[in-house]
């Protein structure tokens, strides 16, 4: 998937499940960043659609979800 396709039907993970976990967890997007080892701004950019998760970040993701379900 190109960088600037913005459909995220395919995504292993949708925004909203980004936005629902790190509610869920009753984090901001900073402390989730945090969390990840991730920049903010990359997170703020999962949650709006704007781009996807690399393979590393969407296995913590994952694996938190999984832990949190």
């Amino acid at each position: 998937m190109s960088r600037h396709n913005h459909d995220t039907s395919a995504w292993p993970l949708k925004p909203s499940q980004i936005i629902a976990l790190r509610r869920k967890l009753n984090k901001t997007q900073v402390e989730f960043a945090r969390l990840l080892s991730a920049d903010p701004s990359t997170v703020g950019r999962w949650e709006s659609g704007r781009s996807q998760p690399r393979r590393i970040y969407i296995r913590l993701i994952t694996k938190i979800l999984q832990e949190h379900s």
